[in-house]
Order: C-alpha cells, then structure tokens, then sequence
C-alpha cells in the first residue's frame, strides 16, 4: 500500500503504531491465523503437525499478552485453508486463559454452510473458547434457506453451555476476491504463481472449466449477477459495476473465460459482488 511504511513485526508493535497514529475509531485488533501460519510453516498447502502447532499456539499467546483481543481464521484463503481441526484446536486454546474468543470466516459458506458451522463449533467446544462466526450467511443461492438451521445449530450449542454468536453483512451483496474460488492446485505458491500458470493459455482454459463447472469451489455462480465490485489497476475502473456476463458479451468470450482472463488482467486482484 503507497504510503504506508510497514515497521512492525509483532503485535505489540503493531498496536504502538495504532496508538501513536491516534486513530478516530476504537482499533481492538485479533490475531490472525495466516500471518502466523507464514511465520511458522514453509509449506502451507497441508495441515500443521504437532510441533508446528505448539509453535504457533506460543506465538499467539504472545500476541494476546500484546494486545490482541482473540484469535482469527480464515479458512476459504489458500494459505490456511489446509488447516485442520486439530491445528486450529491447537492455537485456539490460547485464547482460554484470558477469556477472549475464537473468531472464524468458515470453510464454506456454499454447498457444505452447515458442516462449516458445525465445524467451528466443534472447534470452540474442544478449545474450550467462546465462538464468534463471522459474517454468518449462506452464500449459495442453492442453500439460501440454510439460515435459519445455521442459528438452530448455535442455539443448540449454546443449550448445551457455549458461549457461540455471529455477525452478519447488513446489505444485499457481499464481495470478495474472485481469486478464491480457483482449484488448490491454481492457487499453489500465491498469486504470483497462479499468474504465471494463467499466462499458459492451456492451464487458463482449464481454469475457466472449473470455474463453470463448480470444480474447487462451491458457489452457485451466477454470471448474470457476478458484479465487479473493486479492482486493483486503474486502468480496469470500468469494469466496476459491470456483471461478468456483460463484460463477456463485450468480449465475444465465454463468462468464465472472461473471468479468467480478467484475473491475469487485474494481477489477481478484482473482487465480484454477488447476491
């Protein structure tokens, strides 16, 4: 980010930062799992093992002594999404001793919602943490009446004595990189490495056919209402607001392969904003 000098390497350092710049809103700031998972992990694209996990428990309860208010995951993003239910177990235990929370994006929130609620329940209950669930919805419009079970299951939990809640998104739309929704295997070593494989016109091809066969992910994607809702090169500005489909039929290509394209395009970086 221009402009923005990073000199921090802990959170300590960080919430000086935040304390000197005197910001106009309450900052109380979580660990995050990735970070932590870089700092310990040379390879993410598997689960931690035990000694990796003690590591990143340690270093998470030094992050809370700092400052840090709870700890953080979010499992849809290439570099934890590996993260199994013992690892998060495994850190998530840190924050029992000062009370603080378990905070989650969960692993799915398309064709497999409940399971992913159920996950981090499970997880809170074995930690022994509360649980917040953030920005809780089904986002599937093949689950949409999914909601009300969602809320079932965390009064069901809370019966039976935890302390579990959620956040949800106040508007129609939500938003997020289309980049997460590539197979494991495109997304393998970051985006720089997914780049290069979109530049062989072979792998993008094959790309675009999981992208519209589901493949990888688990969206309900509907082109029609895919809109572009942020991009990271000015140059593409007027992509926003436009839906894929659109953008597609300007093209003379197919949505998916627009979307693939547009990835290469952007450097990665354009969001899409459906229903």
């Amino acid at each position: 980010y221009e402009g923005i000098h990073w000199t921090w390497n802990s959170m300590g350092e960080y919430l000086e930062v935040v304390r000197v710049s005197r910001p106009s809103v309450n900052v109380v700031a979580l660990v995050g799992h990735m970070p932590v998972r870089h700092l310990v992990m040379d390879d993410t694209n598997r689960p931690a093992n035990r000694d990796e996990t003690e590591v990143m428990y340690r270093l998470v309860e030094q992050a809370l002594a700092e400052g840090a208010r709870g700890f953080s995951t979010g499992l849809t993003y290439q570099d934890t999404a590996f993260a199994d239910v013992d690892e998060i177990v495994g850190i998530a235990r840190a924050t029992h001793n000062r009370g603080f929370a378990y905070h989650t994006h969960i692993r799915d929130q398309g064709q497999n919602f409940l399971d992913s609620v159920t996950e981090a329940i499970k997880i809170a209950r074995l930690a022994e943490v509360p649980l917040v669930i953030s920005h809780m919805y089904p986002a599937s419009r093949k689950v949409w009446g999914q909601g009300a079970e969602a809320i079932e299951l965390l009064y069901r939990a809370r019966n039976q004595g935890q302390q579990v809640g959620f956040d949800i998104t106040p508007w129609p739309r939500g938003g997020g990189p289309i980049a997460q929704m590539l197979s494991p295997w495109a997304r393998d070593g970051g985006m720089d490495s997914t780049l290069q494989r979109l530049r062989n016109p072979d792998l993008r091809s094959q790309v675009a056919m999981e992208l519209e066969s589901g493949e990888g992910h688990t969206m309900d994607l509907d082109w029609d209402d895919c809109l572009v809702c942020q991009v990271s090169k000015s140059e593409n500005y007027g992509w926003l607001g436009h839906s894929i489909s659109e953008l597609a039929e300007k093209r003379g290509m197919t949505p998916s392969e627009t979307a693939t394209l547009m990835l290469l395009e952007d450097d990665g970086g354009y969001w899409i904003a459906p229903t």
